[in-house]
């Protein structure tokens, strides 16, 4: 009977990571993605922005003082969130050098691999 439960929870875990972006951080996250208030609101705010009807060229700037979890809220998930969503969708990541931003391709490639199939039915 608790297997059934933690099969029931865990399923719950996987919609919300599905539907919500702060949820999906902390499913791919663990324990190294910290919720916090600034965390929640930049989760929150990406989301709402991808989520909202705007026109082509819309634009979501975040600027934050350095250490405050840009990286690990925007950059190192945000695009495999939208990508395992929208799959014929297109991200560009850019960064202040090329080994930086092919880092950050690289782990979202990686979400996208290890959490496709199980989150959005979508492997890459």
């Amino acid at each position: 009977m608790r297997n059934y439960y933690r099969l029931k929870l865990e399923e719950l875990r996987r919609e919300l990571a599905r539907r919500s972006y702060p949820d999906y951080l902390a499913y791919v996250g663990g324990s190294r993605w910290k919720r916090t208030k600034l965390s929640e609101f930049l989760a929150g705010a990406a989301q709402s922005f991808i989520e909202e009807e705007e026109p082509a060229y819309a634009v979501l700037v975040i600027q934050t003082a350095p250490q405050h979890g840009k990286t690990s809220s925007i950059t190192d998930a945000l695009p495999a969130w939208f990508l395992g969503r929208n799959p014929s969708g297109r991200v560009i990541i850019a960064s202040y050098n090329e080994e930086t931003a092919e880092r950050f391709m690289r782990r979202n490639s990686e979400k996208l691999n290890k959490y496709g199939e199980t989150l959005f039915g979508t492997g890459r």
